[in-house]
């Protein structure tokens, strides 16, 4: 592996860097370095020192990192290596936090509840996986169990039901609240926020129709009704 050190790397002198037989690395300043491969790929690296173990950690692809993103990515490392923290130890805890909170989130807890239905029918599922697909994955599906508040929960049924969807707001609070009364035994959220909205949306008006006192409006009903099933 070859080191070359120049006084710091410019935008022009990056794009200009041609792949080699073997990897080689190109110094800016404070740890921060181009990584050039065979295949053309120039990759940021940082190295530091923890201690007395040397370490180097990736920071990023140019030119999708531009050499002033590069820098200010040094920078946050350093940073963290200055109140004592190791950057390679603290981004696999960042990593393993990260995915702890995919885990946890409405759409996997939700998805990992669905499978657990097997009483249902097909088109019952259907119906309720295409009801959280629609109304409630793309606003809360990527958040952690445990950040969605009354306020979210009570702003994600406002949604169908300013379109005049009552039922089916009444029918996602009551998914919803299924899945979130799931989470608390499985250890992914603490309480069900869907409980403090009863009485909040609007309930959907039933129709009562006059029951039928004649006997000859009563007679003709049910000869309507036989009719049907005789053909």
């Amino acid at each position: 592996m070859i080191l070359t050190h120049i006084p710091m790397l410019t935008d022009t002198k990056l794009r200009v860097l041609k792949p080699r037989p073997t990897v080689y690395r190109i110094a800016d300043t404070g740890g921060l370095c181009i990584e050039v491969r065979p295949t053309g790929a120039k990759l940021w690296r940082y190295r530091y020192r923890a201690g007395q173990k040397a370490n180097m950690i990736g920071l990023g692809k140019y030119p999708s990192m531009s050499l002033q993103q590069a820098r200010r990515e040094r920078d946050r490392q350093y940073d963290l290596l200055t109140s004592g923290q190791d950057p390679s130890v603290a981004r696999k805890q960042e990593q393993l936090r990260v995915e702890a909170e995919v885990e946890n989130s409405f759409e996997a807890v939700a998805r990992e509840w669905f499978k657990k239905q097997g009483a249902w029918s097909p088109v019952t599922l259907v119906k309720a996986q295409t009801l959280l697909e629609t109304w409630a994955y793309p606003w809360i599906g990527h958040r952690p169990m445990r950040s969605i508040t009354v306020a979210d929960m009570l702003a994600l049924l406002r949604r169908p039901e300013a379109q005049n969807k009552i039922e089916t707001a009444q029918r996602l609070k009551q998914r919803c609240g299924q899945i979130f009364r799931y989470g608390i035994p499985t250890g992914r959220c603490d309480r069900d926020p869907t409980s403090d909205l009863r009485g909040v949306l609007k309930t959907v008006k039933t129709k009562h129709r006059a029951s039928l006192t004649e006997r000859s409006k009563v007679v003709a009903s049910l000869r309507s009704v036989h009719c049907v099933f005789l053909h």
